[in-house]
């Protein structure tokens, strides 16, 4: 997947409320160049991205997302492939003292 204009970096913003920005589903493969995915928070994990598929990115920006769970921006369960990408600036909190889900992996997990 890359933008409309080629060379020229596309930003995908999360608007929804407690879902990931991207969700890269079982079964399937997706590329993703010169994107910055920012602003999910979804508190089951992976503010970012969800990845339970095949994930090449190259030239791709995950920051400012976050969970209450696992992986701030990406959580990964699938194949992950970065090339020329940047991680930053994502949070994965505690929660509150009944979620026993932790905090791990502001980055990815």
């Amino acid at each position: 997947m890359e933008g409309p204009y080629p060379g020229i970096r596309t930003v995908i913003h999360g608007a929804l409320s407690n879902a990931p920005v991207l969700h890269i589903m079982l079964g399937k493969t997706v590329h993703l160049s010169t994107m910055t995915v920012t602003g999910g928070n979804y508190s089951n994990g992976g503010g970012g991205i969800v990845n339970t598929g095949v994930l090449y990115a190259d030239n791709v920006i995950v920051e400012q997302n976050s969970t209450t769970a696992r992986g701030g921006g990406i959580l990964n369960v699938g194949s992950l492939s970065m090339t020329d990408s940047i991680v930053q600036y994502n949070t994965a909190d505690e929660g509150s003292p009944q979620d026993y889900q932790g905090g791990y992996g502001g980055g990815i997990y």
